[in-house]
């Protein structure tokens, strides 16, 4: 009888070994799916950022054209201004916000147009 319980305890010692070594590697798997996606959702809105640019820059370019052109003259004052701070609205990271206030030659590493000193929560 005492065999037994020695064999069962043996067993159940086994099995909650690879019980555990299971759990650890399914976190492991978790946490590297996790990391992946949200790679790709700040690759995703990098990405977006990019393409907001580019069509504002055409828009820029646009409204500069007419007003050499002499199609639109009331255009001009708008057009003599590209606003990047407007561009930055959309920064969700802070190494976005300090490169664009180091290039822009203005503001600490920290603050930015428009965020009141408020940091947002950054996980990558």
């Amino acid at each position: 009888m005492g065999s037994e319980r020695d064999r069962l305890m043996r067993h159940h010692e086994s099995v909650l070994s690879k019980l555990q070594d299971t759990s650890k590697a399914l976190s492991v798997q978790t946490m590297e799916a996790l990391a992946g996606i949200q790679f790709q959702d700040v690759t995703r809105q990098q990405l977006e950022q990019v393409s907001d640019a580019l069509s504002a820059i055409e828009s820029h370019a646009k409204k500069v054209s007419a007003v050499l052109s002499g199609d639109d003259t009331a255009a001009f004052a708008e057009s003599a201004v590209f606003d990047l701070d407007k561009l930055a609205e959309g920064y969700v990271m802070a190494s976005q916000r300090e490169t664009h206030n180091r290039h822009r030659g203005s503001g600490s590493p920290g603050e930015f147009p428009g965020q009141g000193g408020s940091r947002a929560v950054e996980m990558f």
